[in-house]
C-alpha cells in the first residue's frame, strides 16, 4: 500500500514546527511600543524585555511605533510570520480604532494574545500656575468659558473619551489636542500648548509633579492612587467616570501554543519581580496580569463592548 506523498509532507511539516517550537527562541525578539520613548508604558515594556530576556535565553529588542491611538504596533503584526519573532505591546484602543477610521486590522482575526501586564490610571493634570484647585473648579470655569484645550494620547483614545465623558457629566465643553504619548502630552502642557492634560501617568509627569511645576486634578481610577492618596477619583468630586485600560503583549495569529506558553511564563515572572511592581506604582500604574485564555476571553468581550459603545457615540455625534 502506497502512503500518499502529502502524508509524508504534512508529518515533516509538523515534525518541523514542532521542534522549532521547542528550540524557541533562537534569536533576538523584537517588542513593538505603540508610544514615543520615555512614555509610560515604553519603560514598563523596557523593563519588562530586560527582566524576560534571560528567562528566554536571547535579548527582546525595543522598537517604538508612536501615533494611531496604539495601534502601529498591533498593525505591523497583520502579515508577519506567526514565529514569535515580532511581538507589540498593545492597548485596548486596538479594540475601537476599526470602527472608526479605515484600518486592516481586525484584532480578532490578526492577533494572538499572549499576557495583559498592566493597567493604565488616566490622571487629569495642570500646570502649577492654573486657577483650577480641583476638578470642580475645572468644570465651573469651563462652563462660563468653554474651550480650554486639553491633550490626550490620541482621538477616540481612552483618555480622550474618558475626559469628553467628565465634560458631559459636568455639563461644560473643552477642545480636544491629540498627541502621540504621554511625555508629548506633558511636553504641551508645561509650554502652554494645552491647558489640561489627560493622560496615563508618566516619569515626565511625576517629575513635574514632585519638583511642584505641574498639579494633579484627579485620576480616572476607582480607587485613589497609593502613590497620590490626597488626589480624589473623578467619581469621589461628583462625576461617574471610571477610566480602565489594560494593556497587554500580542502577536500575529496561528501562534504556536508551545511557543505562547514559553513568551507568557517568561512575562509572568517578569511582572512578580520587585523591580518590575516598584516601576509600575512609580508610573501610577497596577499590575493586570492575564494568561493566554484569559486575556483572548476578555479581547473577545471586550471587542463587543466598544464596538457597542463606539456605534452609539458616533450616532450620538453631531453630523457635518
Amino acid at each position: 500500500m502506497r502512503i500518499p506523498r502529502l502524508f509524508f509532507i504534512s508529518v515533516l511539516t509538523l515534525f518541523s514546527t514542532l521542534v522549532c517550537a521547542q528550540n524557541f527562541p533562537t534569536q533576538p525578539i523584537k517588542l513593538l511600543v505603540p508610544y514615543g520613548p520615555g512614555s509610560g508604558t515604553d519603560v514598563i515594556a523596557r523593563l519588562l524585555a530586560k527582566l524576560a530576556g534571560p528567562e528566554l535565553g536571547q535579548s527582546l529588542v525595543i522598537e517604538n511605533k508612536p501615533g494611531a491611538n496604539g495601534t502601529l504596533g498591533a498593525s505591523q503584526l497583520i502579515n508577519a510570520k506567526p514565529d514569535g519573532y515580532l511581538l507589540s505591546i498593545v492597548p485596548v484602543g486596538i479594540f475601537r480604532q476599526q470602527h472608526v477610521v479605515q484600518t486592516n486590522l481586525d484584532p480578532l482575526r490578526h492577533l494572538t494574545f499572549i499576557s495583559s501586564l498592566v493597567d493604565y490610571n488616566y490622571l487629569i493634570a495642570v500646570r502649577a500656575d492654573s486657577r483650577w484647585k480641583s476638578v470642580k473648579e475645572l468644570a465651573s470655569d469651563a462652563q462660563a468659558h468653554p474651550g480650554y484645550p486639553f491633550g490626550s494620547p490620541g482621538i477616540f483614545s481612552t483618555p480622550q473619551l474618558s475626559m469628553e465623558a467628565f465634560a458631559r457629566a459636568g455639563n461644560f465643553k473643552v477642545t480636544h489636542v491629540p498627541y502621540k504619548s504621554a511625555s508629548d502630552i506633558v511636553t504641551g502642557l508645561m509650554s502652554g500648548q494645552v491647558d489640561i492634560f489627560v493622560g496615563a501617568g508618566s516619569p515626565a509627569l511625576d517629575g513635574f509633579i514632585k519638583d511642584g511645576r505641574a498639579r494633579l486634578l484627579a485620576s480616572m481610577s476607582e480607587t485613589r492612587l497609593a502613590s497620590y492618596p490626597n488626589v480624589p477619583t473623578l467619581k469621589e468630586e461628583g462625576f461617574n467616570v471610571v477610566a480602565l485600560s489594560p494593556f497587554g503583549v500580542v502577536g500575529p495569529i496561528g501562534m504556536d501554543h508551545a511557543i505562547v506558553k514559553k513568551l507568557d511564563h517568561a512575562f509572568a515572572l517578569a511582572i512578580k519581580n520587585p523591580e518590575f511592581n516598584d516601576l509600575v506604582k512609580r508610573n501610577l500604574m497596577e499590575i493586570k496580569y492575564m494568561g493566554p485564555t484569559e486575556y483572548q476571553k476578555y479581547a473577545e468581550k471586550t471587542a463587543v463592548l466598544e464596538k457597542e459603545q463606539m456605534q452609539l457615540l458616533l450616532k450620538s455625534m453631531p453630523k457635518n
